[in-house]
């Protein structure tokens, strides 16, 4: 999809997750008999208008950036999340992918990217026994575990665009989310 290029202008959704979410702070304390370390971990809070969700890896904040992108690659994503001191988000699981697309309710088309990316052994390749649509992708940001995030439209992912190019990464089509969500 990275080398696809439009003629119109779509907008584009970024979904980001702050690469600091906990605070770890450790003090150790010396007295001529003992020396006692203690560690305190502390959640921090989301930044303000972003959306926390609890995964089975800790608390996760995401939020989705609205842009209008002449090609709005998945490269172009990564730097606007890198901008915010964030990484592409992956999506956990259904009520992860429901709340992203409800800030979408407004938008007459268009698609967000997200943290996955299709596997080096399955680049190139259609549906196989080997690289099926749960196992074809994973998730690039170090916290999406599973494959209950990757919810596709009937016969995807083809890995074709336009029979032309693999298709190597992932985004949500809008107009499809209204149609399930």
């Amino acid at each position: 999809m990275s080398r696809m290029i439009f003629l119109f202008l779509i907008p584009v959704v970024t979904s980001c997750i702050p690469t600091q979410q906990i605070e770890t702070t450790t003090t150790t304390t010396t007295t001529t008999t003992t020396t006692m370390t203690t560690t305190t971990t502390t959640e921090m809070p989301c930044p303000t208008d972003w959306e926390k969700f609890e995964r089975p890896s800790g608390p996760w904040c995401v939020k989705l950036f609205v842009g209008l992108y002449l090609q709005g690659n998945r490269n172009e994503a990564s730097a606007r999340c890198a901008a915010e001191g964030a990484v592409l988000s992956g999506v956990q699981n259904q009520a992860e992918l429901n709340a992203m697309t409800r800030q979408f309710t407004k938008l007459r088309y268009g698609y967000f990217w997200v943290g996955a990316m299709r596997k080096t052994s399955c680049l190139m390749s259609q549906l196989t026994a080997t690289c099926t649509a749960l196992n074809s992708f994973e998730w690039t940001d170090g916290s999406t575990t599973g494959t209950d995030g990757f919810i596709w439209k009937t016969g995807d992912p083809n890995n074709y665009l336009y029979n032309l190019y693999d298709e190597p990464c992932v985004a949500v089509d809008v107009n499809l989310m209204k149609d399930i969500a």
